[in-house]
C-alpha cells in the first residue's frame, strides 16, 4: 500500500526528527465513520512533542507500576484502563491488588495530569496529521516492557512478528508510539519497522521522547525487532472513530 517518497530507510536514534511524514494508501475500513476514519493515510515521525521532563516522568511511571508485574517470556504489558499488568502467564488487576492490600494507586495525581496532557495532545496531533475530527481514546492504551532477559516460553510470546493494529486490538484505528528509553543506549534491538509488500521498509530506532503516529489499518503493517541486550519501554497510545469502544473519561475513574 506504500507510497514512499525517497527518504532515509532507517531514522537514527541519533538524529532529531522535528517531523517527517510518509503517505501510504489507505487500506479499506471495514465501517468507515466520516470525517473521523482516515481518508488519507501515513506515517509521522517527530521528535518535538514532549519535554525532557515530561519523558522522564512517564518513564518513571512506566517503571514503577512494572514492578508488581512481570511478564515471564514475553513482554510485561500494563493497560492503563483496566489496570491490567502482565504477571508470570496472566493478567492482574493492579488496581484492585493494590486496593485489597491497602497500598496507593501507582499513579499520583500529577501522573493522571501528565496522562491527560499526553493523551489529548496526541489526539491533537492524529486529527491535525490526517485531517480527521472526533477521535475517542480506546483501550488497551498500555505501557510495555521488553527485556532481554526474558526468553519466550510460548508462541503469544513471540512479539516479533509482523501484525496490523486493528487486527490485532480491534478498536485500533489510529496509534502513538512514545518510547521511553533509546536504542544504542539503554537496550540494543528492538527497533520500529514498517512492513510494505512482505519486506522491511522503514526502520525506526527508539529515542527517548519520539513519537511515531500512523494511522492503524492494513496500510501500516508493522514489527518489533527482538530485543538483544537491556530494557525497551514504551507507550502505545489508541484512538478509534467508535464512540462506543472509546475510553475517554478512565483517567478520572475511580479506581484510581
Amino acid at each position: 500500500f506504500a507510497d514512499l517518497p525517497d527518504a532515509l530507510p532507517i531514522i537514527d536514534a541519533q538524529e532529531t526528527v522535528p517531523r517527517m511524514r510518509w503517505d501510504v494508501t489507505c487500506a479499506p475500513a471495514p465501517q468507515p465513520i466520516p470525517e473521523c476514519s482516515p481518508v488519507k493515510c501515513g506515517r509521522v515521525v517527530r521528535d518535538d512533542m514532549w519535554t525532557q521532563a515530561e519523558v522522564l516522568q512517564l518513564r518513571a511511571l512506566c517503571e514503577n507500576a512494572m514492578q508488581y508485574g512481570g511478564g515471564s517470556g514475553g513482554p510485561t504489558i500494563y493497560d492503563l484502563a483496566s489496570g491490567a499488568l502482565s504477571r508470570d502467564n496472566a493478567f492482574i488487576d493492579v488496581y484492585y491488588v493494590l486496593r485489597a492490600s491497602g497500598m496507593d494507586s501507582p499513579l499520583t495525581d500529577g501522573d493522571r495530569k501528565l496522562l491527560m496532557s499526553v493523551t489529548d495532545r496526541v489526539r491533537s496531533a492524529l486529527e491535525a496529521e490526517f485531517e480527521v475530527s472526533g477521535l475517542q481514546l480506546t483501550a488497551p492504551t498500555f505501557f510495555s516492557r521488553i527485556a532481554a532477559a526474558q526468553k519466550p516460553r510460548q508462541a503469544n510470546d513471540e512479539y516479533w512478528h509482523a501484525h496490523v493494529d486493528r487486527e490485532q486490538y480491534g478498536a485500533f484505528d489510529f496509534t502513538a508510539l512514545i518510547y521511553l528509553s533509546e536504542f544504542g543506549e539503554h537496550f540494543e534491538g528492538g527497533q520500529f519497522a514498517f512492513v510494505d509488500a512482505g519486506a522491511e521498509a522503514l526502520t525506526v530506532e527508539p529515542r527517548e521522547g519520539r513519537t511515531v503516529l500512523f494511522t492503524s489499518g492494513a496500510e501500516n503493517v508493522h514489527k518489533v525487532h527482538r530485543v538483544s541486550d537491556g530494557v525497551r519501554l514504551a507507550f502505545t497510545v489508541a484512538f478509534t472513530c467508535d464512540p462506543a469502544k472509546g475510553v475517554q473519561d478512565f483517567l478520572q475513574n475511580s479506581v484510581f
